[in-house]
């Protein structure tokens, strides 16, 4: 593990060029007011509608479209359910409340990271919750819903989705 300050020297230069190891971004760059977009309702059912991945052939919809009922479960559950990032815990230092990272990326957990998750995942309950609503009222199935709410998790920043784990649980 190479650790670096001021006076040691840069990745690239203790690593030759075809050695060179890739790097981990540890936080997205702060956002301010002027950085927040809202989107339209016809905006927010055309980015439903994108088709960049498609989850038809995933084991979640293969479990979804055997009944509705699972179907309105497992939305439930990918609506309301991965509120929560993945945190490993095991290096965690009970009387200082430090240690624990994020279990995919290994970053560590910081209040900076804390409360950028949960704004982002507060953003994503709210637009999922007006996709429901549109779709609901269009009639469309659970699971019709559910492949665009995953549709929509899929959008979400990376930084987000490594956090819960999305290419796992998306597969």
């Amino acid at each position: 593990m190479l650790i670096s300050s001021s006076y040691a020297t840069s990745p690239i230069q203790t690593y030759k060029q075809s050695e060179t190891k890739p790097q981990d971004v540890v936080d997205e760059a702060p956002t301010s007011q002027g950085d927040t977009v809202t989107l339209s309702k016809p905006a927010l059912y055309l980015a439903a509608k994108e088709k960049g991945r498609e989850f038809s052939n995933s084991f979640v919809m293969q479990v979804a479209n055997q009944s509705n009922q699972k179907a309105e479960e497992m939305l439930a559950a990918f609506t309301y359910g991965l509120n929560n990032p993945l945190i490993d815990i095991s290096s965690l230092n009970p009387a200082t409340g430090n240690g624990s990272t994020y279990t995919r990326t290994g970053q560590p957990v910081t209040d900076a990271s804390e409360v950028l998750f949960a704004s982002q995942n507060e953003s994503l309950l709210k637009q999922n919750e007006i996709l429901i609503a549109q779709e609901r009222e269009k009639g469309a199935s659970a699971a019709t819903i559910l492949e665009k709410v995953m549709q929509s998790i899929d959008q979400q920043p990376q930084s987000y989705k490594d956090k819960i784990d999305w290419s796992r649980l998306s597969s």
